[in-house]
């Protein structure tokens, strides 16, 4: 595409969305829950990518807490201010930064282990991209060998959501924090679908359409599988 005179503009365009989603702290947070990424040694991630990592880590930690209703809602009434203290002067302590902190004694024990267990992942062993291969037994009866050490002849892909999996044992708490990390999509399309649709409803020919009508005929648009409920709604209260 050399001698096409979008190309030029194209490139930049896709490097600018490229640097735009690897600048979020989510994508930060994925390569540091990644053990082909973020592992002993590793410089593939900067101090202060990791820092972001943790301290969103931690804060997810609290919210999935208080969205299960771990968390005591009057203490959290009283004390939030003094308890978001004493964690911020923990993280700057460790982080090298001057702050005055009370004792030690005093921070969240739950905050304190999760921390450290976050700061351990980045003691991981390195994980190859292409993970070893592995087969099953012919004979689900037999016993004898493991089947996680037959070698195959093809490789597999590494999966990051297999390798969570395989520490939801060991590891629950991060496992619990990484299916919500990894829950989220990188990108999507529904702002296109919606503006598709939309091109087909306010045409040259329907151009008096209120904006409220056109957020109703959007949502049903958009939302197909809700014609069925609505007409059966609609059917009760005729008949009633």
């Amino acid at each position: 595409m050399k001698d096409n005179s979008l190309a030029a503009k194209l490139l930049k365009a896709m490097e600018k969305r490229l640097k735009k989603l690897t600048s979020t702290v989510q994508f930060k947070v994925s390569l540091y829950m990644d053990p082909r990424y973020n592992y002993i040694g590793s410089n593939r991630i900067s101090v202060s990518d990791k820092d972001a990592a943790q301290r969103y880590l931690l804060k997810l930690w609290n919210r999935l807490n208080n969205l299960e209703g771990h968390a005591n809602s009057e203490e959290n009434a009283e004390g939030s201010d003094a308890k978001n203290d004493v964690l911020e002067c923990y993280l700057d302590t460790y982080f090298q930064k001057d702050s005055p902190c009370p004792e030690a004694e005093s921070a969240p024990s739950e905050n304190a282990k999760i921390y450290q267990l976050i700061k351990e992942l980045e003691l991981r062993t390195k994980v190859p991209i292409t993970a070893p291969p592995y087969t099953k037994l012919q004979n689900p009866n037999d016993s004898s060998s493991n089947p996680s050490v037959l070698p195959t002849a093809k490789k597999e892909s590494f999966d990051i959501l297999r390798y969570w999996m395989a520490e939801q044992v060991r590891n629950p708490q991060m496992f619990r924090l990484a299916m919500v990390v990894y829950s989220a999509p990188s990108t999507q399309v529904s702002v296109e679908r919606g503006f598709s649709a939309l091109k087909l409803i306010l045409t040259d020919h329907r151009q008096r359409l209120s904006d409220e009508r056109i957020q109703e005929l959007m949502v049903l648009k958009l939302n197909p599988d809700l014609l069925a409920d609505i007409a059966k709604q609609l059917n009760a209260e005729m008949d009633e």
